[in-house]
């Protein structure tokens, strides 16, 4: 009876262990850079891993208690299994029960064995910094990346060549990336279209990049439209690369399939980052609202 009960508490535990919250879908995706805590790393570690792993302590200490018990029940009933096979007269424990109590014990060592190691991992991970954060010089280096990459603006015989940087300094241009599948892109950019005068108002630009075709189409004619610089193709698809990369880190395995939205100020600070079609009244509104306000919003 004993060794059913620590079968049944040990298998409640790696089933506790193995339980994992699902990422909401309807977040807006926020590249977190990594912040200053005034905490030690010591115990901002602790605290981060009684965090994500309560009662681990608790559990470790239940684990090698079951463990040793059923270790030295297994001896035993290893020593009563032989007995039985050697011995040919009555009054010994009957060999049926003897492998029944190996396999148990057995059994018990082997879920705290795994329990453990479940554990153990779990300890590992929250000891490094979560995933998808970037450090500030991480996010720093990422803007001025994004801010030497270079777009087409005009129409027709009527183009220019300029980097991002420029049109925002000298243009005083807000920059939307829309970047995945064409199908996505142009999706979102017909959307666009019934937002124009919001968008003109805004003064923003929007610079569609396809992950599957680099063909200019009608719709890139749009005068709120710039589209990557032909030279710069290669460095654009990088950079929307390393976006997507970091919001699958962040949780969002789609958002290759979703495309990804980035809306930069004219001030090159970061408004929004998001997946899937953007609301763009939304968008505009984190354009021109001021960082401050906007990360307040945000929270």
């Amino acid at each position: 009876m004993r060794r059913w009960w620590v079968v049944a508490v040990a298998a409640s535990g790696v089933a506790a262990l193995t339980t994992t919250s699902p990422w909401s879908r309807g977040q807006r995706l926020e590249v977190p850079r990594a912040k200053k805590s005034e905490l030690s790393p010591d115990l901002k570690r602790k605290l981060l891993q009684e965090t994500n792993t309560p009662w681990r302590g608790v559990r470790l200490f239940f684990y090698g208690g079951f463990a040793l018990s059923a270790g030295v029940g297994l001896v035993t009933a290893v020593a009563q299994l032989a007995g039985s096979l050697a011995s040919t007269g009555d009054g010994g424990v009957p060999a049926s029960q003897a492998a029944i109590n190996v396999a148990v014990d057995l059994g018990v060592v082997s879920l705290c064995a795994l329990g453990y190691r479940i554990d153990s991992r779990a300890a590992v991970d929250v000891t490094s910094e979560p995933r998808g954060v970037l450090s500030d010089v991480e996010a720093a280096e990422r803007i001025d990346r994004l801010a030497r990459l270079e777009v087409v603006v005009g129409a027709e015989d009527m183009t220019r060549t300029a980097s991002l940087a420029t049109l925002q300094t000298k243009a005083n241009q807000n920059v939307v990336i829309l970047g995945g599948p064409a199908t996505v892109v142009d999706d979102a950019l017909t959307d666009a279209l019934i937002q124009q005068k919001l968008l003109s108002r805004a003064e923003c630009l929007v610079v569609p990049v396809r992950l599957d075709a680099d063909d200019v189409r009608k719709i890139d004619t749009a005068g709120f439209v710039a589209t990557p610089a032909p030279d710069d193709r290669a460095k654009w698809l990088d950079y929307l690369k390393d976006e997507i990369d970091t919001a699958v880190q962040q949780g969002a395995g789609d958002a290759g399939d979703v495309g990804v939205v980035i809306a930069v100020r004219n001030d090159g600070t970061v408004a929004r980052r998001g997946i899937g079609k953007p609301p763009w009244t939304a968008v505009i509104a984190d354009l021109e609202a001021a960082p401050d306000a906007a990360a307040t919003a945000a929270a």
